[in-house]
């Protein structure tokens, strides 16, 4: 049995089908897209996403130790090392306008998780107040909440432009 880019929960699912079935001599499994992987056990998971058969963990001793990695975890596995080291990997901005975006939403939409995904918007926005009202826009929320008295939405980036530098 062969699975080449087994996306998330796919990997999983191979492998145990693999182990399901005698008449199968050998697996080769390239996973991929470690971020897409439920989780029996993060408690960021509502209970009914992860009512069903989880991607991770497979093993009955991380089972039994009620083991989980996260999201920030899952989202580090799919970096390629050899990119991040030569300074090409890791979008630092793109990182921080998420963050913000996130916190933005704990803060004003009292949300933590939406079933929509933002998607790939930060490589089309020319800046942060952009990017959140795309963002908003694909989950569908009113960027009202989000407007000063003088009707603008307001950049938390533009007055701390340092803090989006890294320290190296």
């Amino acid at each position: 049995m062969v699975g080449l880019h087994t996306c998330g929960d796919l990997a999983p699912s191979t492998l145990r089908m693999f182990a399901a079935r005698r008449e199968l001599a050998s697996v080769c499994s390239v996973g991929c897209c470690y971020h897409l992987l439920t989780e029996q056990f993060d408690p960021a998971t509502p209970p009914t996403e992860a009512g069903g058969v989880c991607g991770f963990p497979m093993s009955v001793y991380l089972q039994e130790q009620s083991w989980f990695c996260g999201r920030n975890a899952r989202m580090s596995a799919c970096l390629a090392l050899e990119r991040v080291t030569v300074g090409q990997g890791i979008q630092m901005e793109s990182l921080f306008f998420r963050a913000v975006l996130h916190v933005i939403l704990r803060d004003h939409y009292d949300s933590f998780k939406s079933e929509r995904r933002v998607g790939n918007i930060y490589s089309k926005c020319q800046s942060f107040v952009e990017y959140v009202r795309r963002a908003l826009g694909r989950l569908g929320l009113d960027d009202s909440k989000l407007r000063s008295p003088a009707g603008t939405l307001q950049d938390p980036t533009a007055s701390k432009p340092t803090e989006m530098q890294s320290p190296l």
